[in-house]
């Protein structure tokens, strides 16, 4: 299939419409510069959005060749950035391409005619920002805002690391870590007491980090609470407490407790945070499509007390179902999780093992898992075979009928025939014209044929996920059969047919191979 490559005044309009820079917004460098000669160096793409063409990345079969080589479909990038897109197609959907562009020329028509940022304007906002005195202040550099706010606040406690962010939701935000051992008190208003009492307490078993509004709890110990409690002192202030996580690695594997057999599975990074109880491990791999947590007791490091083994299909949702990355594997896993296998888990940081154990997850919930995938299983095998895009819909409800209807689709897809016991003689057809093993069928009244086919339209209509497929026609092919004509009416006739020794029907989707 030709791709939908964009015409050369395309290519022009998404470069000049982002003054010739990448449209990520954490890259947007210039694209194109003069080199040694008279001539030009570009590092810049017309990058499609939606792929130009069949199984490309975001790949929309709804498009017309028009839509898909146009301004709309197109994005401005750094030839890095292009290529990452298309490496990364979960991380980078349709909508986050679309708010880049749009992002990306409103930037540039807002620095139209503006001088851009200078290696000094650094400099003149610390200055601003600590002494007042009148330098010139740029809104761009508001990451250096935050530099120097942190700077400043370490600098009331050097035992303590300071980091800022903000946005608009939250606020500014201040996380502080200490630097070595530091003594707090932690004083709270009476009324709430008791709950925070005891969220405090589960923080200190178990490290379950905590969020408490901040005119309700004091801090004592560093001038720097003080300053920051001064910042949070409105109503909207929130305090959150918790320790700060280990990384670390968990490798696990699921082995069937019967043959012994033995499957191991990708490692999942993540992070430990320990209490004085327990300790909790939270990571995720494959790409974030699966995601692990579980808690063990300190004093008995061979028992899980809780375990959490997640796919979180959201990642695929909206890729076409013949290409959901690690389909196989999530499959491979629900399964032996459905017949009772175990989860080997080993624990390690810093490459040291730690611990290990063996658990068995809820049958009843991979049973849940694994219906779904076998769903999908066979919405792929329709679907390639049909050769027609469906994305992947996880919050749709599927019903009985719909599984039911798709499994007989699939069935003829794959062609399936009838023998003489599921038969109920005589078949009765209705047709103008018919092809069969010679010429003579429409001139005898009987005929014995070594196969007899016909085809007729079907009315059938699946629904995958949710996307609506009409299904092409139907043929049907009578093995070893006795054909009988009953009556003529013009130019159709009505025929009759008989099995033979060796009697078949077999059934097929009108495709051309």
């Amino acid at each position: 299939m030709a791709r939908d490559n964009f015409p050369e005044k395309v290519i022009r309009k998404l470069r000049d419409r982002v003054a010739h820079r990448c449209s990520n917004p954490s890259c947007r460098v210039s694209t194109s510069a003069p080199n040694d000669t008279d001539a030009v160096t570009n590092i810049g793409k017309a990058a499609h959005i939606c792929a130009a063409s069949l199984g490309g990345p975001r790949y929309d079969p709804s498009m017309s060749t028009e839509q898909r080589k146009s301004f709309t479909n197109g994005i401005w990038l750094c030839a890095n950035h292009a290529d990452e897109i298309d490496r990364d197609v979960i991380g980078h959907p349709v909508e986050l391409l679309r708010q880049w562009k749009i992002e990306a020329e409103a930037r540039a028509k807002t620095e139209l005619g503006r001088p851009q940022p200078k290696a000094s304007d650094a400099v003149d906002m610390l200055t601003q920002a600590l002494t007042g005195a009148s330098k010139s202040f740029l809104a761009s550099s508001i990451h250096n805002a935050h530099a120097a706010t942190t700077g400043v606040l370490e600098k009331l406690d050097p035992r303590f690391q300071v980091t800022s962010s903000f946005d608009p939701q939250n606020g500014a935000r201040f996380s502080l870590s200490a630097r070595e051992h530091v003594d707090i008190s932690l004083r709270m208003e009476p009324d709430s007491l008791g709950s925070i009492a005891l969220q405090y307490s589960r923080f200190l078993d178990h490290g379950i980090g905590f969020e408490v509004d901040a005119k309700k709890v004091k801090l004592e110990g560093s001038p720097l609470f003080s300053s920051l409690s001064e910042m949070a002192s409105g109503d909207e202030g929130k305090l959150q407490i918790g320790i700060k996580p280990t990384e670390a690695i968990t490798k696990f594997a699921l082995v069937d407790p019967v043959s012994g057999r033995h499957e191991s599975l990708d490692d999942v990074l993540g992070d430990l945070v320990v209490g004085l109880k327990s300790y909790t491990f939270s990571g995720t791999s494959l790409g974030g499509l699966q995601s692990l947590t579980f808690t063990m007791p300190i004093d008995n490091e061979s028992v899980v007390s809780a375990i959490n083994l997640k796919f979180n299909f959201e990642k695929w949702r909206g890729l076409s179902i013949t290409k959901l990355p690690w389909f196989s594997k999530v499959v491979r896993v629900m399964r032996a999780i459905e017949d009772g296998w175990e989860l080997d888990i080993t624990f390690e940081i810093s490459g040291e093992r730690l611990l290990g154990a063996a658990v068995r997850l809820s049958q009843v919930e991979a049973a849940n898992i694994v219906a779904l995938l076998r769903y999908t299983e066979l919405a792929r095998e329709l679907s390639t075979f049909l050769c027609v895009e469906v994305p992947f819909d996880d919050g749709v409800a599927i019903s009985g009928e719909q599984v039911q209807i798709l499994t007989k689709a699939v069935e003829t897809a794959r062609g399936y025939s009838q023998g003489i016991d599921e038969f109920i003689p005589p078949a009765r057809l209705e047709m103008t014209g018919m092809t069969g093993s010679g010429a003579e069928v429409f001139s005898q009244q009987t005929t014995r044929l070594g196969y007899l086919s016909f085809t007729q339209p079907t009315p059938w209509a699946v629904m995958i996920f949710s996307t609506h497929i009409s299904m092409p026609d139907m043929v049907f092919t009578f093995n070893h059969c006795r054909v009988e004509k009953a009556a003529k009416e013009g130019m159709r006739q009505k025929f009759e047919i008989f099995p033979e020794l060796g009697f078949s029907i077999e059934y097929r989707f009108d495709i051309p191979k």
